[in-house]
């Protein structure tokens, strides 16, 4: 199941570099230094070269720092920097990373928000890994509400957020709850096909 948790995690990461990456001007991206850092980060990620992805991504976060307080790369940065300490089994560094993600994420965008959506999901996998399983729970159980509240109760995203949930509510022994999430889980992904 770890590597299925990491493929989910490495998917994020791909999807907010596109959106970041989309948001900028054509030909702006080979220009600017944080785009430049956070592209070679998550290819250095994506080859297993950790230590290169660090200090890419560490050099984003740098430069992310001058950028005004409500920036979105900040949050990024963090989150790009827990992403990789979650997949080095750095869990209780991931947990920081996703935090101080969702705090700059909550300050900005409020609680309704796919961002906070998503610090709340990569924090909630920090968490489980860590066996901190309750606080999991609730981090993938606020993650779900945003998410069915933003897309409604058939996508994709909600289906995943069942999911999570109903896997750390097994791991907790609440069997019954997670199977009917995983239920749950599964007739969305069915009626989505």
């Amino acid at each position: 199941m770890t590597e299925t948790w990491r493929r989910l995690a490495l998917c994020r990461l791909a999807a907010v570099f596109l959106i970041c990456f989309l948001a900028w001007l054509p030909g702006h991206a080979e220009t600017d230094p944080w785009e430049v850092a956070t592209h070679a980060g998550v290819e250095a990620l994506e080859k297993g070269e950790y230590a290169k992805a660090e200090t890419q991504f560490r050099r984003a976060l740098e430069i992310a720092d001058s950028f005004p307080e409500e920036d979105p790369r900040r949050s990024i940065g963090y989150s790009n920097l827990g992403i990789l300490a979650y997949e080095v089994g750095a869990f209780a560094e991931a947990e920081q990373f996703h935090g101080r993600a969702l705090q700059h994420r909550l300050t900005f965008y409020g609680g309704l928000h796919p961002a906070v959506a998503e610090s709340l999901s990569l924090m909630g996998l920090a968490l489980r890994e860590q066996g901190r399983l309750g606080e999991a729970a609730v981090a993938f159980n606020d993650a779900l509400a945003i998410v069915r509240e933003l897309e409604g109760p058939d996508s994709e995203q909600v289906a995943s957020g069942y999911f999570r949930l109903a896997g750390t509510l097994m791991l907790m022994g609440e069997l019954e709850t997670a199977a009917i999430h995983y239920a749950e889980s599964l007739s969305i992904r069915r009626r989505t096909r």
